[in-house]
């Protein structure tokens, strides 16, 4: 049922986002008062998906083995947490230090916002359908997914934001966020041979 009401939301809130940003467009002005109104709609939809999944416990198939393996592993510099990836690794220390070293709950809304931010990022600067796109998040499973594989979903996320960099054929900036997707999970590296799929031109002949 939360999971309805977050997508009804998030989405209802971007599609007042999009409604907005058409009115901006359309008077062809700065229009202040409209983009406070706007923006805010697109933050309320962030802060939506956010909140539940900041504030989260217990929920998730890997929540047990992040908290009970993962996490102390990486605190405790043990040779397992030593061999993850270095960019969560960094995360998790944050994380924990911002809860003045008592909890891990604030490793979990980390992790969950760096995941947003990219996402909701990758749907401003690409979607020409953002309400849409926001209902996908979670109706695709991704939000739910991004619960358990924390780390891969960042990756993912990161991801997402770099499409951008394939539309305009910007090879190292496209690398760059490879890259950064890689000091979260070593499986980013699939996505590289990705920014060639738009060369190939694919030509079909029909023989009657």
């Amino acid at each position: 049922m939360i999971y309805l009401f977050v997508a009804f939301i998030g989405a209802g809130l971007m599609k007042i986002y999009s409604i907005l940003t058409e009115r901006i467009n359309e008077v062809n002005a700065d229009g202040f008062s409209l983009n406070i109104l706007r923006w805010g709609a697109f933050s309320l939809s962030f802060l939506t998906l956010l909140i539940p999944a900041a504030v989260r416990y217990g929920i998730g198939i890997d929540y047990i083995t992040y908290s009970n393996w993962q996490i102390p592993n990486i605190l405790g510099d043990t040779k397992f947490g030593q061999d993850l990836e270095i960019g969560y690794r960094f995360l998790v220390r944050v994380g924990y230090w911002m809860s003045g070293d008592t909890n891990y709950q604030w490793i979990f809304a980390l992790t969950a916002f760096v995941i947003l931010v990219f996402t909701y990022k990758a749907i401003h600067d690409q979607s020409l359908m953002p309400a849409f796109s926001a209902l996908l998040v979670v109706f695709s499973s991704f939000y739910n997914y991004s619960f358990s594989g924390m780390r891969q979903s960042i990756a993912i996320a990161i991801w997402l934001y770099s499409v951008k960099y394939i539309k305009n054929n910007s090879f190292w900036r496209y690398c760059a966020c490879i890259a950064i997707a890689f000091l979260f999970h070593r499986t980013a590296l699939i996505y590289l041979p990705l920014f060639f799929l738009n060369k190939i031109t694919i030509k079909f002949s029909f023989a009657i």
